[in-house]
């Protein structure tokens, strides 16, 4: 089996998994594929921005606002207990 064959078979499956652990690098070696013809430019664009938003959209997802309040208030008096404890350094 040659490298050619692999990365048509596997180019598009490794090229999610790449972007959701390492992201731009493996975008730029996509690109570089498709301009060697071994993968489809558009469909690597595609990929590349579905793959990006939907880790974006996760990630913000995971995290939570804990409170939302005018800065100096936030921290020097602080409503919640969770946000006293991210200022203050006792969180974790």
């Amino acid at each position: 089996m040659s490298l050619e064959t692999i990365i048509t078979q596997f180019g598009y499956p490794a090229l999610v998994v790449g972007l959701l652990l390492e992201g731009e690098t493996v975008l730029v070696l996509g690109a570089f594929m498709a301009h060697r013809g071994y993968l489809d430019l558009p469909l690597v664009i595609c990929i590349g921005w579905v793959v990006a938003f939907a880790a974006d959209q996760f990630f913000f997802w995971l995290g939570r606002l804990v409170e939302c309040d005018r800065t100096d208030r936030m921290f020097t008096a602080p409503s919640e207990k969770l946000t006293e404890d991210y200022v203050t350094g006792r969180f974790g």
